[in-house]
């Protein structure tokens, strides 16, 4: 049991302080820029593209979908070393470490290096769930693309995107086994836990909605940003 209960520490934490990185906030630093008191105000890639330019909002979406993917990463080669040391533990209880994959999320709106204040963990979930649901996350970017290209609103995209997160995975775990192909797979993780998954989606996809509040207001009285518009 010692060793499970220091497996997933190890991994909550190297998950966590993975996500807690604040990629755009030094991205923005080395041009001069404190995305805390420009913009939004909010330490994410969005800010940056508005703050910084285009490139450098870019640089800062890949580098925080790329956190996601290692923190998840981490989780994984962190259950593998200490696995061998009580393999029937770790099968039983091996469901736990879905609990880390959760942390370069959280490490991402709580980073421990800004004071806990970070960005929505957009760019960073769909790191955290490109690694465990890949098939389902094309659908929810997919999303994205089609409500950004019709709006030009990127918090209005990330909405819909995460509302739609635990619907359309709920959809590929019913329909894989009919879809042909690339559609139909599923990863271990997503095979093998389906319905914790599915919890997962559901609380992260309406956390990231309830951390787009502010936006909501904006969107609904017609003041939100649009990409590309000028500054106001």
């Amino acid at each position: 049991m010692s060793a499970l209960i220091i497996a997933i520490s190890l991994s909550c934490l190297a998950a966590y302080l993975t996500g807690a990185i604040p990629f755009s906030f030094l991205i923005a630093r080395m041009k001069g820029v404190d995305l805390r008191k420009v913009g939004s105000g909010n330490i994410g890639a969005t800010n940056v593209i508005r703050s910084c330019g285009k490139a450098a909002g870019a640089a800062a979406y890949v580098l925080d979908i790329s956190k996601g993917v290692l923190g998840a990463l981490w989780v994984l080669l962190i259950q593998r070393t200490f696995a061998h040391q009580a393999p029937d533990l770790f099968q039983r209880y091996d469901a736990l470490f879905l609990v880390a994959d959760l942390m370069p999320i959280v490490g991402h709106m709580f980073p421990v290096f800004l004071k806990f204040k970070g960005g929505k963990g957009v760019a960073t979930s769909a790191g955290v769930f490109l690694f465990l649901i890949p098939v389902p996350l094309l659908g929810v970017v997919s999303a994205f693309l089609v409500v950004f290209l019709a709006s030009r609103i990127i918090s209005l995209s990330s909405i819909v995107a995460a509302f739609l997160l635990p619907i359309l995975f709920a959809a590929h775990q019913y329909a894989a086994d009919r879809l042909p192909g690339f559609l139909a797979y599923r990863g271990e993780v997503q095979a093998r836990y389906g319905l914790p998954l599915l919890g997962i989606t559901a609380f992260v996809g309406l956390f990231i909605v309830w951390r787009h509040r502010e936006n909501i207001r904006r969107i609904a009285r017609g003041e939100e940003h649009r990409f590309g518009s000028k500054k106001k």
